[in-house]
């Protein structure tokens, strides 16, 4: 026995536009972060600010040279992996 008042099936384009997209007024304000991983390290978290327009420039002048590649820099100072040495081959000549 089924209840009269529940569709056994419904399909999408019979349904009301309405009731299948629900939408907000308003959304929430995006953020953006950027960081730095391998698998020697992480750099820290970078913030770019609300409204800032993340292009090429900002990229290379403010995200690179000014917060990851100090970190960068120290995160491979402090690796051994960088300060193994390898042994120097050198060519036989005849």
């Amino acid at each position: 026995m089924t209840d009269c008042n529940v569709p056994a099936a419904v399909r999408k384009k019979d349904v009301a536009a309405k009731r299948l997209l629900h939408t907000r007024s308003t959304f929430s304000q995006s953020l953006v972060v950027s960081v730095g991983v391998s698998k020697l390290g992480r750099t820290g978290l970078i913030f770019v600010k609300p409204g800032v327009k993340v292009n090429g420039v900002y990229y290379r002048d403010v995200l690179l040279l000014q917060h990851m590649l100090p970190d960068i820099r120290h995160i491979a100072a402090s690796s051994s992996y960088f300060s193994r040495t390898v042994p120097r081959r050198t060519a036989l000549v005849r």
